[in-house]
């Protein structure tokens, strides 16, 4: 089971680390890396202001997966199957919601 909490642990920290550049609108429109949309895609302004915002949203969707994959350890009789599912659906809840937020954000978007 130790593995697997480094792997969930490792897992948000690379999340993390992977929306720095986001956060810091070091990367430009691409159809590669960032929140690639039409609209973010068509206009530079709405691709960075974008990127700042879901890449907050990833960073803090990272933190809580390490975090979260760390804290559940100390459940008493957490078997390794139920951490399995929890940190599964704790990483798919994380992201969805960074997702969702994300699209609200580029939604509330003047062009």
């Amino acid at each position: 089971m130790r593995i697997l909490i480094l792997t969930n642990f490792i897992t948000g920290l690379i999340l993390a680390l992977i929306s720095l550049p986001l956060m810091t609108n070091k990367i430009k429109p691409n159809g590669f890396y960032g929140f690639r949309t039409r609209r973010t895609l068509e206009n530079p302004q709405i691709w960075y202001k974008t990127n700042e915002y879901a890449g907050k949203q990833l960073f803090t969707a990272g933190i809580f997966i390490s975090l979260f994959s760390a804290g559940i350890t100390f459940i008493p009789g957490l078997d390794s199957s139920t951490y399995s599912i929890a940190g599964l659906i704790a990483l798919v809840a994380a992201l969805i919601t960074a997702t969702i937020r994300s699209m609200l954000y580029l939604n509330s978007l003047d062009e």
